[in-house]
């Protein structure tokens, strides 16, 4: 019962770590960040409920995925608290995350725990992870070095793939849709007694031919994007292997190919581009989580990540004669250790390791490099205060982590969060309104990569003596949760930024550009999301707004004018809502009626340095419907999307038009 036709329930590890069913999900009218029972966040070293971890955090489920009208992680994150996704157009366009006014190299990407964020050049194309076979997204904000390392500096993005949970199955699904956009993908599964497998097997592709309004002054002209088409093919295959009672072996692959056109900046009606783009991505995981007794926990894991992308210009003249052709390939070996342990009644604390070798190669470096990371954290939990009148109790959250990369100085990562819960408002309540509170201080750190340090291509030369940027970062806010009129859970969070040795590429004579530690950064601002489930009713609702200023604090160069004025591209305000609903039918063959209605508002961005240009705000609506049949244990599922419903007209990124209302229509059928 995969895909749109009922989807899978989430994994359950032997040692039982309260995860929701999908169709406890179902029943609830919950789904995504509207999971208000105990959930495990993973990425957290702790496994509190999502209202007393000590970070803000916000958890998407596999009903909202399944209901959310993006098939990629660029859609699926886009309207969480604090996030703005960087788009430069349609399905092709590359899409990279700003959190909380920082850089997309400032986000940490996981895969089931492991790290996938390319030392290459720090990003990761959101666009690039297909989220059919993601389970769940756990998204944590603010600084995470402590307990992650390097690029943990805005928050942490971690992808929970989905496992077999069900004794068979089997999805075939098809979509089409504006644009000559196509999919097809077929999944499956099987449990033997302890054993358990399931894979999947996908092609996408659209030519990404859409119209967009280019507007010269008063002038305003229909133009329809060319070079932009885009053709991917991936497939993924998980299993595990129960071990005993309280031990469980899991692997994971993933095989990820794409090519596609490169559209370029849109400077007049007669623009064009000839840029091709080739990008393979390659991961294997295995992974063992062992109970040990007394409520020990212990977690091994190992990764091998290749990635691998070439870039093709025949435009571009100035490097080549023949054009411009570039490539590099990453070859990642990972692996990592650690335990779970109570200390005392009121006291646990997780230790481990991670052990890593990065190999760099391509046209744009001068040699094959090969950087080696060793890592060692402490993460602690310790009850200090309960029953004390009003307070009901104090939770420490001390963290310590200690970073060895080659050729780079060590990163020591403290962090110390505080968790304050109190007396429920309405104490006869079988669930109360339980208020708390949260705080944290944190210092972080991002490691350069390798273009960085090593980059020797047209235009420009790495910097091998470069340091790490550094942040101190704080948060401060609270929220309640409870019943009253229905379900709630609502959080307000106040954090501060400040980033120092930013690395930033400044011209070097006759080498181009060159990047240099001489960046200041201030981000300060303030999330707030509203989660409500009314009581026995079918929808759900989300609301959420962040503001923020982000701020260049430091002159470049004696001359630079440019201080205290704000980065480009990051709205000062973004706003989001949606409401989702879950029908029960059973008439008819149909089992239920599906829908997601979600807004999306993105204030001002700024376009230079001097904040003389700018993009104006915009505000999307998309709207997505679901019918779920069903004929004994066959499932079908017929959907429509329509994406931008009421046609705006809009940029993120200056000269890179985006798709105006489109349709996309989707069906499947599971077993």
């Amino acid at each position: 019962m995969d895909g749109l036709a009922g989807g899978s329930s989430d994994s359950t590890l032997s040692y039982q770590l309260a995860y929701l069913s999908n169709d406890q999900d179902r029943q609830r009218g919950g789904g995504g960040i509207r999971e208000f029972d105990e959930v495990v966040v993973t990425a957290l070293r702790f496994a509190p409920t999502l209202p007393e971890s000590p970070s803000f955090v916000t958890m998407i489920g596999s009903t909202r995925l399944n209901l959310g009208v993006s098939s990629s992680l660029a859609g699926a994150i886009a309207s969480v608290p604090g996030i703005h996704i960087k788009d430069y157009g349609g399905t092709s366009g590359l899409k990279t995350i700003s959190q909380r006014g920082l850089g997309a190299e400032h986000t940490l990407v996981l895969l089931n725990g492991m790290r996938v964020s390319s030392f290459q050049n720090g990003l990761v194309d959101l666009g690039l992870f297909p989220i059919g076979e993601i389970e769940r997204i756990e998204v944590l904000h603010g600084g995470q070095s402590a307990v992650h390392g390097s690029d943990a500096i805005g928050g942490v993005v971690n992808l929970v793939t989905r496992p077999q949970t069900e004794p068979i199955s089997a999805a075939l699904e098809s979509a089409f849709g504006s644009f000559g956009y196509q999919r097809i993908k077929a999944s499956g599964g099987a449990l033997w007694g302890d054993f358990g497998v399931r894979a999947s097997l996908a092609n996408e592709r659209s030519t990404e031919d859409y119209p967009f309004l280019f507007h010269n002054g008063p002038s305003v002209e229909e133009v329809t994007r060319t070079n932009a088409d885009f053709s991917a093919r991936y497939g993924t295959l998980e299993t595990f292997a129960d071990l005993g009672p309280d031990s469980r072996l899991i692997s994971f692959a993933r095989a990820y190919q794409s090519d596609r056109g490169v559209g370029g900046s849109v400077l007049s009606p007669s623009s064009s581009s000839n840029a091709r783009q080739d990008d393979e991505d390659y991961i294997l995981q295995l992974s063992l989580r062992s109970g040990l007794g007394g409520n020990r926990v212990l977690t091994v894991g190992a990764q091998v990540h290749s990635a691998y992308q070439r870039y093709q210009d025949p435009d571009l003249r100035a490097a080549q004669a023949a054009g411009l052709d570039t490539w590099f390939k990453n070859n990642d070996h990972r692996g990592s250790v650690s335990l779970f342990t109570p200390l005392f009644d009121d006291i646990d604390i997780t230790l481990g390791g991670e052990l890593a070798a990065t190999t760099a190669s391509g046209t744009s470096m001068a040699e094959k490099f090969t950087r080696w990371h060793g890592s060692s954290f402490l993460a602690g939990k310790a009850s200090i205060l309960r029953e004390q009148s009003v307070l009901k109790e104090l939770v420490v959250y001390p963290s310590l982590r200690v970073d060895g990369f080659t050729g780079v100085s060590p990163s020591l990562s403290p962090q110390l969060a505080l968790m304050l819960k109190f007396e429920g408002l309405n104490p006869a309540s079988t669930d109360p309104l339980e208020p708390y509170l949260r705080a944290s201080a944190s210092k972080n750190f991002r490691v350069p990569t390798f273009n960085e340090l090593y980059y020797q291509g047209g235009g420009g030369i790495g910097n091998p003596l470069l340091k790490p940027e550094y942040s101190r970062g704080f948060e401060v806010g609270g929220g309640i949760s409870g019943s009253l009129l229905g379900r709630h859970v609502v959080d307000l969070m106040y954090f501060e930024t400040k980033m120092t040795d930013r690395i930033v590429w400044v011209a070097a004579g006759n080498f181009g550009v060159t990047p240099r530690n001489i960046r200041s950064v201030n981000s300060t601002g303030f999330e707030v999301s509203w989660n409500w489930k009314p009581d026995n009713g079918p929808v759900s609702l989300l609301l959420g707004y962040t503001n923020l200023s982000s701020l260049k604090t430091s002159r470049e160069t004696p001359e630079d004018p440019n201080v205290n004025t704000s980065l480009v591209y990051i709205p000062g305000e973004t706003a989001s809502a949606s409401l989702d609903w879950i029908i029960p039918v059973e008439t008819i063959g149909i089992r239920t009626l599906e829908g997601e209605v979600a807004y999306n508002y993105v204030g001002l961005r700024y376009t230079s340095e001097d904040n003389e240009g700018s993009l104006p705000a915009y505000q999307l609506v998309d709207l997505g419907l679901l019918i779920n049949w069903g004929l004994n244990s066959w499932h079908i599922g017929t959907k429509l999307d329509v994406l931008n419903v009421f046609d705006a007209d809009y940029q993120v990124i200056l000269g890179y038009p985006m798709p105006m209302r489109s349709f996309r229509l989707t069906f499947s059928l599971g077993y």
